[in-house]
């Protein structure tokens, strides 16, 4: 009997041997699966936060545009959306028209107070005391007065001729002979 024992011991022990083997292997297969995972896990994790990295980047890079556009638009002249509508309403006087008009201009001479200032890219005030707007009104204003010294006195006279003398520019031969003859008396 003891043989038996023993060979039922020797043969429960190898069977226990082989069980612990594929045991073994189990858990070495386990371990790998999850050494895998794991794996699998973090680089999900370092490509998840290096799409959350670009995409703060861009965030930041979008907002530093985005307040340089804000600083420009405070730097140019702001216009609300009722002065614009005022401007191009030709209806409606701006304060500044207003003061012009005070001054004495005509609506034409406004006009050009405005296109100065907005080519210059100041107030029209401003502009109203402008060198380029002070000569255009100087030679506007000599025109209009030799149109109004050519008109004549009344409806049915004709245009008052200015008179030459010998320092007239553009004098004919003729005409110069026939002022030296009245001068002389001849």
């Amino acid at each position: 009997m003891n043989d038996e024992n023993q060979e039922n011991l020797d043969s429960e022990t190898q069977e226990n041997v082989g069980d612990d083997v594929t045991t073994e292997e189990v858990e070495t297969s386990a371990e790998t699966e999850a050494t895998e995972e794991t794996s699998d896990e973090v680089e999900k994790a370092k490509q998840i936060a290096e799409d959350q990295k670009r995409r703060a980047e861009k965030a930041e890079q979008k907002l530093k545009d985005l307040k340089a556009q804000l600083e420009e638009k405070k730097e140019e002249p702001q216009k609300t959306e009722g002065q614009e509508e005022s401007n191009d309403s030709k209806d409606q006087l701006t304060k500044e028209e207003a003061i012009l008009y005070a001054r004495g201009l005509s609506e034409e001479e406004v006009d050009k107070v405005k296109s100065i200032a907005k080519i210059e890219g100041e107030s029209p005030l401003i502009a109203a005391e402008s060198d380029y707007f002070k000569l255009w009104k100087e030679k506007t204003d000599k025109e209009k007065e030799t149109q109004e010294t050519q008109l004549g006195a009344s409806r049915g006279s004709a245009k008052v001729q200015p008179k030459k003398d010998f320092n007239s520019p553009g004098l004919a031969p003729d005409e110069h002979k026939e002022l030296w003859k009245k001068t002389m008396g001849r």
